[in-house]
């Protein structure tokens, strides 16, 4: 793996290659075809300057904006999606995206979280979703690294200063607030492997990690396969390595797609610093960090048909380093567990339910 890691770091940080289309799948970088209903703002949020989103698929009240976090120089999509008024509130979960995700891109199972009585708060990395910036910048761990210096780029210090935003003020719908909430944080990809490192530094109190980036693969994707060189030279034919037909085997026969917003950046070649980061901290760091056993957690791992993340491997770490979290494996399912088919994210949306009444 090290020799992995450094092959793999050469052909990131000094390699381009011109853009081609990868086969079977769109040039353009949008994750559907569908169309989009519309979305309008209703009124701005009090003291916050969010604005409220009336969304069509949950019908939850979202609020969005766009802020500023601590240095940086750019402008972050973030906010918080309300639960159901009739339900019973039961706090806050924070929400960490995966590489090239949006926030607004999971609104199935936000949506079942908000009818169960909890808030879900969110943001979109440097240059995702609705961010500003460039992805490239983002760190899991900033700690000696030459392109950036501030700990602001990393994303368990971002994720700390939404948890502040938005859990101590009430919203302006219900006039209620998080102060109270235990820190719940769910992660999915490489947002799972900045909450597990959340949960070993002991700030989140329980974490749901969806095919967490513990053990992401070198070759993903559309470039898939167990031979670096060989993926390396497919990565020159086509411009989109992650796709959407890649991350689900969801087609959405009904139409209803929650891709909301287009996968960005579609390629770690175009994020390299952040792809080599990412990489580096798994293999390097990640191994080191235990999990107390008052931290509770619940991890869901794909099967042979993830390619993203070699859940092998993942479950190996988490035996090791967080025996007490709890394990369920998918067998069938990609990468996008929970916006899989139903019958693989009905029971993953269930069970984080259920764990999150839990804790």
């Amino acid at each position: 793996m090290a020799r992995g890691l450094l092959l793999l770091s050469f052909l990131f940080l000094g390699c381009a290659h011109p853009p081609k289309t990868a086969p079977g799948s769109p040039a353009k970088t949008s994750t559907t075809g569908a169309a989009k209903p519309a979305r309008t703002v209703a009124q701005t949020a009090a003291g916050k300057g969010a604005e409220l989103i009336e969304t069509a698929l949950s019908q939850s009240p979202l609020f969005l904006e766009k802020q500023k976090i601590g240095k940086l120089p750019f402008a972050q999509r973030m906010g918080y999606q309300l639960e159901a008024k009739d339900t019973t509130f039961k706090g806050c979960v924070l929400y960490l995206p995966g590489l090239g995700d949006s926030i607004r891109n999971h609104d199935f199972y936000f949506g079942a979280l908000n009818r169960a009585g909890y808030r879900v708060l969110m943001f979109d990395y440097l240059g995702q979703g609705g961010s500003d910036g460039d992805m490239a910048k983002t760190r899991i761990v900033a700690g000696g690294d030459p392109f950036v210096t501030e700990r602001d780029f990393e994303i368990d210090q971002q994720a700390k200063f939404v948890w502040k935003r938005y859990s101590e003020t009430p919203d302006p719908v219900y006039g209620r607030d998080c102060s109270k909430s235990p820190i719940r944080v769910i992660g999915w990809s490489t947002g799972g492997l900045a909450a597990y490192r959340m949960a070993s530094e002991k700030w989140a109190q329980a974490v749901i990690l969806i095919a967490p980036g513990l053990a992401p693969n070198p070759c993903a994707g559309e470039i898939a396969g167990p031979s670096i060189p060989r993926c390396l030279l497919k990565s020159l034919q086509v411009d989109q390595i992650i796709t959407l037909r890649t991350l689900t085997s969801n087609r959405y026969p009904d139409g209803k797609d929650p891709h909301f917003d287009p996968i960005k950046p579609n390629s770690p070649f175009m994020v390299k610093e952040f792809a080599t980061n990412l990489l580096s901290t798994a293999y390097r760091q990640a191994p080191g960090w235990k999990v107390d056993p008052a931290i509770k957690g619940l991890v869901f791992l794909g099967g042979e048909h993830d390619t993203y993340v070699d859940a092998v491997k993942s479950q190996t770490l988490l035996k090791k380093n967080a025996r007490h979290f709890e394990l369920i494996r998918y067998s069938e399912g990609y990468h996008e567990l929970h916006n899989e088919v139903p019958a693989i994210a009905d029971d993953l949306t269930a069970k984080t339910i259920a764990f999150l009444d839990r804790n």
